[in-house]
């Protein structure tokens, strides 16, 4: 059996944020924040290292590419892989993330996008 992956989902979209949530809490755990500046507060407050992170582009307060670069610039978050999740469709990553999906997107792209960015990290209990 596989232990479940722990997902920070990043979403200001309610019903985006409710439909990814709903999806991937199936069989995994899930943590979800609605900007940038909440998700570093569950991130500092839990002491938590998601598997992997999951996050929107345009968010208000703290933005997707704010709360990435806060991310892969500190020791204890850099190595956790990321995908960006935007209804831009000329997403260039330069580094900024693993690997995106563009809005609206089939789940099961991002369960595949998931499983493959998590490979090395599924435990068997």
């Amino acid at each position: 059996m596989k232990k479940p992956l722990e997902i920070l989902l990043v979403e200001d979209h309610y019903i985006m944020r409710k439909l990814v949530e709903t999806y991937l809490s199936k069989n995994h755990v899930v943590y979800s924040e609605c900007n940038g500046i909440e998700a570093i507060k569950w991130l500092e407050s839990e002491n938590s290292k998601p598997d992997i992170i999951i996050v929107d582009l345009s968010m208000p307060e703290l933005d997707g590419q704010g709360f990435i670069e806060y991310v892969k610039s500190t020791e204890f978050y850099n190595h956790i892989p990321i995908i960006i999740i935007s209804g831009n469709d000329e997403i260039t990553l330069k580094g900024l993330a693993d690997d995106y999906l563009t809005k609206p997107f089939n789940p099961i792209d991002l369960d595949e996008k998931i499983a493959k960015l998590t490979a090395k990290k599924i435990v068997y209990i």
